[in-house]
């Protein structure tokens, strides 16, 4: 809360300066409260929101990931790993490629969640 405050003392202070009526200025002051409270709830819950903006950035052609016939292409993350977005069994994640590993794996959470057979999957000692 504070931070959204001190977000707000610069446009504020701009109105102020510019002597804005009160009423005009309560009124700007709430506009820029309700766009700092939805860019903080964006911020806060990417994870929960970024499959709303998924479709947006294919078509935009910016999206982390794209295929195009039988080929997937996907970009380089910031942290200079490989991402890619995966559904097994309907269960969705996102997940770390390794283009040279030698064995692939889960967390056994993701693997009850896809409804895979825990004991009957190869573990590793």
């Amino acid at each position: 809360m504070a931070f959204l405050l001190l977000t707000l003392i610069l446009p504020v202070t701009a109105l102020v300066a510019r002597r804005v009526p009160l009423g005009q200025l309560l009124k700007m002051a709430s506009a820029w409260v309700v766009i700092f409270s939805i860019l903080m709830l964006l911020v806060g819950n990417w994870e929960r929101v970024a499959p709303a903006f998924r479709s947006l950035g294919d078509m935009l052609g910016i999206s982390d990931q794209s295929v195009s016939g039988g080929t997937v292409r996907i970009r380089m993350a910031e942290d200079g790993h490989f991402w890619a977005l995966v559904r097994l069994n309907g269960v969705e994640r996102r997940m770390l490629i390794d283009s040279g590993a030698t064995t692939t794996a889960i967390s056994t959470d993701t693997a009850a969640a896809a409804g895979l057979d825990l004991d009957a999957a190869a573990s590793i000692p």
